[in-house]
């Protein structure tokens, strides 16, 4: 049997893995929320999204790609956003062929390990699920996995009390862009899950909008202006309304 092994892309020896990523990432994500695999090789080899703030201050983002090795076949990835500033990761993307096991697990712990001197804890570790979980079986499976992987960690996990919206990444049909709701998963210390608002919500979804969609997808007025509206139709939404249910 083949061994099983996690590397994290961008040195030399990792790019023979380039052309399968993408094959298995065209496969493995449906297409209404795929962004380019070319742009993630092209950010994880840098290992950060450009510099970037809407209040001029630069606020880093580490940008990770771990590929599942076995022999020398791709068989899983793990795409994440890291903010030290704001003390979270963002889990952008997770696929694995059904057949690896609990090669999922293994890609977690990698980056948890890679990341564990460089999150404050309390850290907030995130999760987007598109279609919302109610909706889809590929969904609730994906919930499932963030949910245990974060009890085992010591973590509580909440789904966000808000009406969350997944942007459009291509930027270059903005004519004709479509949104996709999700649920965003939320994962941290028990105590300061517990006190988050709803306004603590809203913030993190600012971040993730403008740190993180609109450095990956690339700085682009049209896209920031986009973006700009859709999170104020966002904020405009939850601000108006009684928060949802918690329930998974």
């Amino acid at each position: 049997m083949n061994e099983q092994r996690v590397v994290r892309y961008g040195d030399r020896a990792t790019r023979q893995y380039a052309d399968q990523f993408c094959e298995l990432f065209r496969r493995l994500i449906p297409a209404n929320q795929q962004m380019s695999p070319t742009i993630i090789l092209g950010h994880a080899a840098d290992r950060r999204l450009a510099d970037f703030s809407r209040e001029g201050d630069p606020q880093p983002i580490d940008y990770s790609l771990y590929l599942a090795v076995q022999g020398d076949r791709v068989v899983g990835f793990l795409n994440l956003l890291t903010s030290v500033d704001r003390n979270y990761a963002l889990i952008d993307y997770l696929g694995a062929l059904p057949s690896t096991g609990g090669v999922s697990w293994t890609m977690l712990e990698t980056a948890w390990h890679d990341h564990a001197k460089t999150l404050k804890s309390p850290f907030t570790l995130i999760f987007e699920i598109a279609p919302p979980v109610a909706e889809s079986a590929r969904s609730r499976a994906k919930a499932r996995l963030f949910t245990e992987y974060a009890r085992m960690r010591g973590l509580a996990t909440r789904k966000a009390p808000i009406d969350y919206i997944q942007p459009d990444m291509d930027y270059k049909a903005m004519e004709g862009a479509t949104e996709l709701p999700a649920d965003l998963y939320i994962a941290s210390n028990p105590d300061a899950l517990a006190a988050m608002t709803k306004l603590s919500y809203l913030r993190l979804v600012e971040s993730i909008y403008f740190d993180g969609y609109v450095r990956t997808v690339g700085i682009d007025e049209d896209y920031m202006r986009y973006i700009s509206r859709l999170y104020e139709k966002l904020r405009a939404s939850n601000e108006d309304n009684p928060s949802p249910s918690n329930s998974g």
